[in-house]
């Protein structure tokens, strides 16, 4: 993870020269984030600058999804409403909610002026082409369908959407689900009264019990910190690090660490 060049240049300084940084969160972990709402906030202003009522369709759209899915016909119009490949039973509709949001957050990440295809093919702006389709439905579920189909099919030859597997193919999810779980643990929260998405507390116990028992290994959630430094620990001089500045992960960097008050070496660098 690129988090991991910025860590060896100020841990090992006299080795590392120097580091380049991309969508590095550094700073984004237990004991160094103060504000664990801060990425879904950034996702929801990008979508708001994109089309202003864009959040507002969005935000409603989480509870009328799970009052549909509570009901047979709710969930068959949810299947065909996003082209799912498989019915969705109840706990398919919570894995389409999940579903929503990652492509919420992937979508604000690759909100590049260009197209791009590494994590899906998608156009340029993408979160702009994506309010705008919400345009074309009254109905809040139906107009998030048809967006969505821009990020789960944007060329048009996906058959179906599969909730089961990555659009972005084997990208090595799995090690960092290991890694996510037990060392680099991102306590990120959303609130629904400042952001579009559901509320979601994190609660650090919980998360760790359920990773210790997934991965049967123990975690160890302070141990960037600790070892590492946290955030006036080392020196991160001479770490540039580039972050889309649309991207949630940018919350991770906007904090400057006291111990690099009189260097202007370290600098966030836009990725356009």
């Amino acid at each position: 993870m690129e988090d991991a060049a910025a860590w060896m240049r100020a841990k090992y300084p006299s080795l590392v020269q120097g580091a380049i940084a991309a969508s590095a969160p550094v700073w984004m972990f237990p004991k160094m984030l103060k504000d664990s709402t801060g990425p879904y906030r950034i996702i929801t202003e990008v979508f708001r600058d994109a089309l202003a009522d864009c959040p507002v369709k969005v935000a409603q759209s989480w509870d009328l999804i799970t009052e549909m899915g509570k009901r047979k016909t709710g969930r068959k119009q949810l299947s065909s409403l996003f082209q799912t490949c498989k019915p969705l039973d109840r706990d398919g509709v919570k894995s389409l909610s999940n579903w929503l949001n990652g492509m919420y957050f992937d979508m604000a990440m690759v909100n590049y002026p260009y197209p791009t295809s590494f994590l899906a093919d998608l156009p340029a702006w993408p979160v702009k082409e994506f309010c705008r389709r919400t345009n074309a439905s009254e109905d809040v579920v139906t107009a998030i369908a048809a967006a969505a189909q821009m990020y789960s099919n944007y060329t048009g030859k996906v058959e179906c959407l599969d909730l089961d597997s990555d659009p972005a193919g084997d990208l090595g999810m799995t090690g960092w689900d290991f890694q996510a779980c037990l060392e680099m643990i991102l306590p990120i929260s959303s609130d629904k009264y400042v952001d579009m998405f559901p509320d979601d507390k994190f609660d650090l116990e919980s998360y760790v019990s359920d990773c210790e028992e997934q991965w049967n290994t123990t975690a160890r959630p302070f141990w960037l910190k600790y070892f590492f430094g946290g955030m006036d620990g080392f020196d991160y001089s001479a770490t540039p690090i580039s972050s889309s500045p649309t991207g949630g992960w940018i919350h991770g960097l906007l904090e400057e660490p006291r111990s690099l008050k009189k260097t202007s070496v370290w600098r966030i660098v836009p990725t356009f």
